[in-house]
């Protein structure tokens, strides 16, 4: 039998020409391009949220290490470099620092003799008693130094010694260490040197180590910077003024904590925290390069790396950086009278040669809408991350500290009012 044919237009397979393809494939297209800004913007976002939230972690990890152990706990932030601005003007990594155990000596007699030493004097380690003795230029002053004998502190003795001996060692107590003294007052240990106490009346002399303190308590307080970029000081109290070594206090030493083991918080590939507007305060910007050493330029200069320092009770205790005293950069203790602010933005956006540069791409992260505050409370412990607001630059021409107070200020409207997004 014949079978039937089955005919030819049935054998045709359903399919698209080569003009629909080519019609579908420029649709897909024109909406790709269209929407790949947008997808750009929300990776860019996810990633600037993502940061902002690691750090928060991380410093709530330091917050709670400190309330767990019962003892200070740090974040270390170290500056990229010292030579030339832009290495002194951010932060690629945090790490976590321990506490040390206070050093109150090694004896129960372990005390200090407290005295005014004139500034000609300082780098002498020879103390004469009783200060009646001295020349009349040199009896008065401002209480500045203190004696420890080396019987009851061989520690700090022992520090001094070798220090003299290789001043670029490091020490287990060192200068910029905290003395605290009677009352729960601290300063600044900015020179320690074997002495020798020596009674003129004709007493033994005894060994021991001459610390030199600045006698003022140095405070934030952001205003005084936009005529004048240093702080107000307080005077140490009047009960330790012209104090005789007849009656010697007790004292603390607090050293500087130790890196922890725990891992570094590496900042993601393009972030930075940029310490050009990293300060305290609504304006402050005391972490500033353009503070700490604003004629330095291209020359090495070490503004020190900055440390939030977290009491057992989980309010910061204090903050160390560097500052310039007469031009040289030495450590500070501060203790902060308000929020501590640490810009996150972009490494592009890092410009210590343009600080309010609105026209590259990225600009300068103050006017970078893209950035985030990273805020602390200091009362309180909290730590979060909020948006910037938007600056206006047309009144900012100059780029000094002045104008980059003045854009800080606009920056931090949103952190000022504990405004947060829901993605940080």
């Amino acid at each position: 039998m014949n079978q039937a044919r089955t005919p030819l237009r049935s054998l045709r397979v359903a399919g698209y020409t080569l003009v629909e393809l080519l019609i579908v494939v420029s649709i897909v297209l024109v909406l790709a391009a269209v929407a790949l800004p947008t997808v750009r913007n929300l990776l860019k976002d996810g990633k600037s949220a993502h940061q902002a939230r690691a750090i928060v972690a991380y410093l709530n990890e330091a917050r709670t290490r400190a309330i767990a152990t019962k003892s200070e706990v740090g974040v270390l932030l170290n500056r990229v470099g010292s030579q030339g601005e832009f290495a002194r003007s951010l932060s690629l990594q945090m790490r976590l620092s321990n506490s040390v155990a206070p050093y109150k000596g090694e004896t129960a007699a372990a005390a200090a003799l407290l005295c005014y030493d004139p500034a000609s004097n300082h780098s002498n380690g020879l103390i004469e008693l009783p200060q009646s003795s001295r020349a009349p230029g040199n009896r008065v002053g401002p209480t500045n130094a203190a004696f420890f004998t080396a019987a009851d502190c061989p520690l700090l003795y022992l520090s001094a010694v070798n220090a003299a001996n290789d001043p670029q060692s490091s020490q287990p107590i060192g200068r910029f260490d905290r003395l605290e003294l009677e009352g729960g007052r601290s300063v600044v240990m900015t020179s320690i040197i074997p002495a020798v106490l020596r009674d003129a009346n004709g007493g033994p002399d005894v060994d021991g180590v001459k610390v030199i303190f600045d006698p003022r308590e140095r405070l934030l307080d952001s205003r005084s910077q936009a005529a004048n970029p240093t702080y107000p000081t307080v005077a140490f109290p009047a009960s330790f003024q012209r104090r005789s070594f007849a009656t010697p206090v007790s004292f603390k030493i607090h050293r500087k904590p130790n890196l922890s083991n725990v891992g570094a918080l590496n900042l993601m590939k393009g972030m930075a925290i940029d310490l050009n507007y990293s300060g305290v305060g609504p304006n402050g910007v005391q972490l500033s390069q353009l503070a700490i050493a604003p004629t330095a330029g291209t020359a090495d200069v070490p503004c020190l790396p900055v440390a939030i320092v977290f009491a057992p009770d989980g309010t910061v205790s204090y903050m160390n950086y560097g500052i310039d005293i007469s031009g040289t950069v030495v450590g500070s203790v501060e203790h902060p009278a308000s929020n501590i602010y640490l810009l996150l933005g972009k490494i592009d956006g890092v410009r210590p040669d343009a600080l309010l540069d609105e026209t590259s791409k990225p600009p300068a992260n103050i006017v970078n809408l893209e950035s985030s505050w990273i805020v602390i409370n200091p009362f309180t412990g909290n730590i979060q991350a909020s948006p910037v607001a938007s600056v206006d630059t047309s009144s900012l021409s100059t780029g000094d500290i002045v104008d980059v107070m003045s854009a800080v200020f606009q920056s931090r409207q949103f952190a000022f009012q504990s405004d947060k997004l829901s993605k940080y």
